[in-house]
């Protein structure tokens, strides 16, 4: 138990202690100046530990968190009162033992531990296995990545390295070995790499499939490229009861989500290109076999080297990422016939992931793109708004293919050819093409012999007509008398 005593002291807030009755004796931890309140909650917390430790247990949850959040002289008095095991005094924690008690901690798949023990080997290297794991700074986790890139690392193993590193520290955070965690705020980087991605064409595929030397060879790269199985962890774990020839369906165990509810295994329809070679390969199969592959599951078969020597044997270059760039590959095509979330489900992955790590980009994908309809194609695109009088006459110049150099015809500068309007009831015969800008002008003058159609046909060809002609035409709507040279060129009388 633990009780609070005050020791007086000048100043609002006196001096406190916490007194605690370990083994039959007293002990006194210094608070210094703190609130009384704070003083009975941390009493509370320490008696905690002191049963904790009567009962030869490791603080855990928020009581570990609470001991990391102490001031180092009272962590360090804990300690030496034996409620912290002089091992677990954070203080003298080296960087290699706290790494012990994280491993010691996980349950994780054999692949997993190897990726982090490469992670574990580079913090070794960089910041010291012997280095007080309290005295690493944001600094020198700045420093580790540095280091990492100094190795020429690809970017995505940097990420991958920085987020393991960070995750090792913050349980020792919870662990109370360290005070913060320095990986907070650096940097990881994606662990997406684009430029290693290759769509793998089912060309190149039966190139492959024609050199392997048996069918559980070409089982194995069919169910990796038109399965999207991840390989080799989901092929061997594939039973021949899993695959309902009836139905044409088979169930596909994933040991890497196998820790995550709901996740366990996924049902894949058995496709064409995979329910013919599953067929001949249950035809060669052993009396009783349980496993689809039974010779390449075998330990010590390096899978990667002998698809290598086989695609060299093929004629083909070996592309990055041999066997995900095979499941990328078929997660692309999905994606481009179905709905996202029902691709991502037959693959294994959310659609985040889907689009961060498998989804391509596919040459046929910009012919489908260029063969999309012209969407204004049956567009009239003439009809423009009131003013634009100009733009609609070089878009039907265009449009027609009539479209030319400005030439004189008449006396007039003609931007395009005029249109055939009506002969109006007073004889005038207009030039045989008219267009352009049409002047609107107000009725003046008797309108002699003339309808309002006529007029609009008139005020149409205008620009078009001579000067001669349109003074003629002026004269005879009373509006100007034509005087004698004007009549003259016209070929009037004097």
């Amino acid at each position: 138990m633990a009780y609070l005593i005050d020791l007086g002291g000048k100043g609002k807030i006196s001096k406190k202690a916490a007194m605690l009755i370990i083994d039959g004796e007293k002990r006194k931890v210094q608070l210094g100046r703190v609130p009384a309140e704070v003083g009975r909650r941390i009493c509370d917390r320490l008696g905690e530990l002191e049963a904790v430790r009567a009962l030869n247990g490791t603080p855990r949850g928020d009581l570990a968190e609470w001991i990391a959040g102490l001031a180092e002289p009272i962590r360090d008095r804990l300690a030496d009162l034996g409620l912290l095991p002089e091992s677990k005094k954070p203080s003298l924690i080296s960087l290699a033992s706290m790494l012990d008690e994280v491993f010691a901690s996980l349950q994780i798949r054999d692949s997993t531990r190897v990726v982090y023990l490469q992670t574990r080997a580079s913090l070794e290297a960089c910041l010291g296995a012997g280095t007080v794991a309290r005295s690493i700074s944001p600094l020198d986790a700045d420093r580790f990545r540095r280091h990492l890139v100094a190795e020429g690392l690809a970017e995505a193993t940097i990420s991958k390295r920085i987020k393991t590193a960070r995750a090792f520290f913050r349980l020792g955070v919870r662990w109370g070995m360290v005070a913060a965690n320095p990986f907070e705020g650096i940097k990881a980087g994606s662990q997406a790499n684009r430029e290693r991605m290759a769509f793998i064409p089912a060309e190149d595929i039966a190139k492959v499939l024609e050199v392997a030397p048996s069918t559980e060879w070409q089982a194995l790269i069919i169910l990796a490229r038109f399965g999207g199985l991840r390989c080799p962890s989901e092929h061997f774990e594939l039973k021949w009861g899993d695959i309902d020839w009836h139905a044409r369906r088979m169930i596909v165990r994933s040991p890497k989500t196998s820790g995550k509810e709901g996740r366990e295994y996924r049902v894949l329809p058995l496709w064409g290109e995979m329910q013919a070679v599953l067929e001949r390969l249950y035809l060669e199969a052993p009396e009783g076999a349980e496993y689809v592959f039974s010779t390449l599951r075998r330990p010590g078969v390096n899978l990667r080297t002998q698809f290598q020597r086989l695609l060299e044997r093929a004629g083909l270059k070996a592309w990055p990422k041999l066997f995900q760039n095979l499941r990328s590959s078929r997660a692309t095509e999905l994606a481009s016939v179905m709905p996202g979330h029902l691709a991502a489900a037959m693959m294994g992955h959310t659609e985040a992931v889907a689009q961060k790590h498998y989804l391509q980009i596919r040459a046929s994908d910009f012919e489908a793109a260029l063969a999309m309809p012209n969407a204004l194609e049956k567009r009239d695109l003439s009809r423009v708004p009131t003013g634009g009088d100009s733009m609609r006459r070089a878009e039907k110049a265009l449009a027609s293919g009539e479209a030319h150099l400005p030439e004189k015809q008449q006396g007039a500068h003609l931007v395009a050819p005029c249109r055939k309007p009506q002969v109006t009831p007073r004889g005038f015969e207009l030039p045989s093409d008219s267009s352009g800008k049409t002047e609107q002008r107000e009725e003046k003058g008797p309108q002699r012999g003339t309808v309002p159609g006529d007029m609009e046909a008139l005020a149409e060809a205008w620009p078009c007509l001579s000067p001669a002609t349109r003074d003629q035409i002026l004269a005879l709507a009373g509006l100007r008398p034509p005087d004698r040279q004007t009549a003259k060129g016209a070929g009037g009388t004097p």
